[in-house]
């Protein structure tokens, strides 16, 4: 969950495939990236809260993290054997064409 500027940078590869038209995510996790779930997952408590403290524009944010339409699935990978098998390991949640979104660079341009 490696923060760029205000958000993790797996939210940057969402946002890219969302707007490329991609409404069901699989993402491919291992025992450890259990913050991966959970920030995609819907927090009623920090909405709650942040409703309560009249804090809407923060509220606004927390609430589209995940846009109105679109999927998550989670895969367990139970040991790193490589994209390919993560692949293959996504390919067995469903018939659905894969396109790997990975978001381990980060380019800075001036």
């Amino acid at each position: 969950m490696l923060p760029v500027v205000d958000k993790p940078l797996i939210q940057y590869a969402v946002e890219e495939a969302v707007a490329a038209g991609i409404k069901d995510l699989i993402f491919v996790t291992s025992y450890t990236k259990v913050l991966v779930i959970n920030h995609f997952d819907k927090n009623f408590e920090l909405e709650y809260r942040l409703e309560q403290a009249g804090k809407q524009k923060l509220l606004a944010i927390v609430r589209d993290i995940l846009p109105e339409g679109v999927n998550c699935f989670y895969v367990r990978q139970a040991e790193a054997l490589g994209l390919g098998h993560a692949v293959l390991c996504a390919r067995k949640r469903g018939s659905y064409m894969v396109r790997p979104a990975l978001q381990g660079k980060v380019f800075h341009h001036d």
